[in-house]
């Protein structure tokens, strides 16, 4: 099991997970997706709170850039997030 943390730590103040938490699921997901990769940049676009949860994150690799896609499950699967990544190998 991963950590876990108590959620003064993972929410923001409005009481929605912290956009850093949600960088850091993005960077796992390309992580993930083309193990032993450095993630040499990561490109993040913003588009809603995350205030259910849990944060699923998929990241698509073509060759050297990964496309990730962040949604809030407990929300109908709502995209939170898209990012851009560079890898290499």
């Amino acid at each position: 099991m991963g950590p876990r943390f108590p959620p003064a730590t993972t929410l923001s103040a409005s009481g929605t997970v912290n956009g850093g938490l949600l960088a850091v699921v993005a960077e796992e997901a390309v992580l993930a997706a083309v193990p032993g990769a450095t993630v040499a940049s990561l490109a993040l676009r913003y588009l809603r709170l995350v205030r259910s949860g849990p944060a699923v994150a998929m990241a698509v690799v073509h060759g050297s850039l990964a496309e990730v896609t962040v949604r809030d499950a407990g929300r109908d699967d709502a995209p939170a997030l898209a990012a851009t990544a560079r890898v290499f190998t």
